[in-house]
């Protein structure tokens, strides 16, 4: 399996990279072949394959094993990026954590689960494009794929996740009107409109925002990201554009988002009249569905399988919390109506990190406690004598 994880970091599969996912993809097929392992590349788009597998039988139950085949790229790290190394009982490269180790963790714990007599299926699906628009999972709920439970394997320090917050990028657009700055009382600055939202949103939104909490998933939040107005200093600014991340939480909506800045831009444009402006949502973070938030309860057989495999693994009771990004997970349970989590090696503090890397130890537990949790929430037989 470490040998699998290294070569998996080895192959680049960032959005600049040569074929993108393909050579990852084509890679884990054969891999998953020679350990026997029935398995094959369902296309997405322009040249860009899902990498799929299927243990055990179907008629019971099912369960999802979901990982993404993209990373980031390597630029700006401590090494090179794509040449993994071992040092002090921590694997190194991009990836490592976000995700090619949790995927060699999924595909070992395939091949170890192939050997036992189960009571239902686990599908293993390495997903393309996480990082950017979500197109492998998009892609797969619109073949229909199903599951009873999934688990997504982003780092989680071995903790279950139970869910995140959703996650929606908007912008507001501001429109003036240019003159010389030497007679600027004819013109109509969209800076200084834009930076009166930005005042009154911090003083009299936020506050409204992070009041809103969920008991799991924490408190909504909004960030101001970028803001870029204007093209010379001697020119009243024409334009400006400020872009935010609002992270929401069950009883928000993309419209509510929506409509509490549009309050802010109304107050904002009554200020400063000459000035237009709007908001919109930023179409480059999502491709058809919404990042809406998602919350599975610990009660849920899913969650308690994965429970009962941690503990048998480290002897200690499971920790729980919530994701502090956006994942797959998401789209799994809101749209597929496939109750998901997310549980794997590594923590979230390294993930696109300069120096990135996976404790083995936590690498190697995880693909013992993802082949017991399937094996538990299955129902299953004991690995067969002289299995893998």
């Amino acid at each position: 399996m470490l040998d699998l994880a290294k070569d998996l970091i080895s192959l680049e599969s960032h959005s600049h990279a040569p074929g993108r996912e393909q050579l990852c993809a084509e890679y884990g097929l054969q891999w998953l072949r020679r350990h026997g392992v029935a398995c094959h590349l369902a296309w997405v788009e322009d040249g860009r394959p899902n990498l799929m597998a299927r243990v055990g039988a179907p008629g019971g139950r099912r369960l999802m094993l979901n990982g993404h085949l993209d990373t980031i790229g390597g630029a700006g790290m401590d090494f090179p990026a794509f040449e993994p190394f071992v040092e002090a009982g921590r694997l190194y490269g991009r990836g490592a954590c976000d995700m090619k180790g949790p995927l060699a963790a999924m595909m070992a714990a395939m091949v170890d689960l192939q050997d036992r007599e189960l009571g239902g299926e686990v599908l293993f699906a390495g997903v393309i494009g996480e990082e950017e628009r979500s197109e492998g999972t998009e892609a797969l709920l619109r073949a229909g794929e199903a599951a009873d439970f999934c688990m997504v394997g982003e780092p989680s320090d071995l903790q279950i996740h139970l869910g995140h917050r959703g996650l929606e990028w908007l912008e507001i657009r501001f429109h003036g009107v240019a003159a010389h700055s030497g007679a600027a009382e004819r013109g109509h600055s969209a800076i200084t409109a834009a930076t009166t939202f930005v005042e009154l949103t911090e003083r009299h939104l936020r506050p409204r925002i992070e009041a809103r909490r969920h008991p799991v998933l924490g408190a909504s939040a909004i960030n101001w990201g970028v803001i870029q107005g204007g093209h010379q200093p001697s020119v009243v600014a024409p334009d400006c554009t400020v872009q935010l991340d609002r992270r929401w939480i069950p009883g928000e909506s993309i419209a509510s988002l929506v409509g509490e800045l549009e309050e802010m831009l109304e107050v904002s444009l009554r200020l400063h009249p000459g000035v237009r402006g709007e908001v919109r949502r930023m179409p480059s973070g999502m491709l058809t569905l919404d990042h809406v938030p998602t919350y599975v309860p610990a009660e849920h057989p899913g969650v308690r399988a994965l429970a009962a495999a941690i503990r048998q693994e480290t002897g200690e009771q499971p920790a729980y919390g919530r994701f502090p990004a956006w994942t797959d997970a998401s789209l799994l349970h809101s749209y597929g109506n496939i109750p998901s989590v997310v549980f794997g090696p590594g923590s979230i503090d390294k993930a696109h990190s300069a120096d990135e890397y996976v404790p083995l130890d936590a690498l190697f537990s995880a693909a013992r406690i993802y082949a017991e949790a399937a094996a538990l929430f299955l129902g299953a037989s004991p690995p067969r004598e002289g299995g893998r």
